[in-house]
């Protein structure tokens, strides 16, 4: 795999994967970019924020460890690193990652998700060159986001007389 960053500076955002896939909706997708193949609100709102963040930004999953956008997610998986018996991807192979992807050079990485990704990239860049690993809950964690069950109810305005 070419590397990433071959700079010692810079910003690298770390993005979660997210639970929901492109095939729960399109089973035909096939192989799919790793920036389209994740379609949950959570992943959505923090690719957001990744690509304004103005650095480089790559997707943490737990089947497939570190990917860049543009790299192919085969198909469907249901790997987390919430459950270990689903077999997620283990600290060894993700240093190995960041070593063969040249994340280890950046001069800031952001690291968003919920604690076992979380966990995940710190045991991941442990070691590395990197200025510094910041890990946050996210810009909207899959724990903290719930769709409303209903709509709001309309109440009329309150009407003051003279």
């Amino acid at each position: 795999m070419p590397r990433l960053a071959e700079r010692p500076f810079g910003l690298l955002v770390v993005v979660p994967c997210g639970k929901a896939k492109i095939w729960a909706r399109n089973p035909q997708a096939g192989p799919t970019a790793a920036a389209d193949a994740y379609v949950g609100a959570p992943f959505i709102v923090n690719r957001r924020y990744a690509e304004l963040a103005g650095g480089d930004w790559v997707i943490l999953s737990a089947e497939h460890g570190f990917l860049r956008p543009a790299d192919v997610v085969p198909g469907p998986y249901e790997t987390t690193f919430k459950r270990q018996s689903t077999n997620p991807i283990g600290p060894g192979a993700l240093r190995e990652q960041v070593e063969q992807l040249g994340l280890g050079h950046y001069g800031e990485v952001i690291g968003l998700g919920g604690k076992e990704h979380r966990a995940a990239i710190e045991a991941a860049f442990e070691g590395t060159r990197c200025g510094s690993v910041s890990l946050s809950p996210g810009c909207l964690s899959e724990r903290r986001w719930q769709p409303p069950s209903r709509p709001p109810k309309k109440r009329p305005l309150k009407r003051r007389h003279p």
